[in-house]
């Protein structure tokens, strides 16, 4: 009866072979942390078991390239928000400079009106100034017209780019 004891108890231990193949196993249906976990148990068993070693250091390379891939993934999510946040920057910046800009314009259409009205404030004609005062409502014109421009090419551009980054492979079209 001991004899048979002893067998039954060397049956109920698992062979190195069965570590490796549950761990196998594991890592075939996607549980990654599973198999590594069982792998690690069979070499605590068996250290010197090259089948456990060898898988064992495959399931550590693959877990690392998950955390590689994982935080590669969050630094583009991280980087897309930061590009959308520096176009949205770079529009804002482009607006102050061409506001800057057309009021750089202003004041120096309006220091030429005034030297010119200094030169001759009584020979100058009323159809004059209006013309001036027309200039420069004219030039404001402008100037938001060429802003509107500039933000809605920006707004196709960023879709364009949005649009070629989604596509990632090519599409095929029909042929007949």
């Amino acid at each position: 009866m001991p004899q048979s004891l002893f067998g039954q108890t060397q049956a109920n231990i698992p062979t190195a072979e069965s570590y490796f193949h549950q761990g196998a196993q594991q890592y075939i249906y996607n549980n990654l942390e599973a198999a590594i976990s069982t792998v690690k148990t069979g070499l605590e068993r068996y250290p010197d078991e090259l089948k456990l070693q060898s898988l064992y250091e495959q399931l550590k390379e693959q877990q690392q390239q998950n955390q590689d891939s994982q935080n590669e993934q969050d630094n583009g999510d991280q980087n897309e928000e930061n590009s959308e946040q520096n176009s949205e920057q770079q529009e804002n910046e482009e607006n102050s400079e061409q506001n800057s800009e057309s009021k750089e314009q202003e004041s120096e259409n309006d220091d030429q009106s005034q030297s010119q009205d200094e030169q001759a404030p009584d020979d100058s004609d009323p159809s004059e100034r209006a013309q001036a005062e027309e200039l420069k409502d004219l030039s404001k014109e402008e100037a938001q017209k060429i802003l509107q421009a500039l933000a809605q090419k920006e707004k196709e551009l960023l879709k364009e780019f949005k649009k070629a980054k989604t596509k990632g492979g090519k599409t095929h079209e029909k042929d007949w």
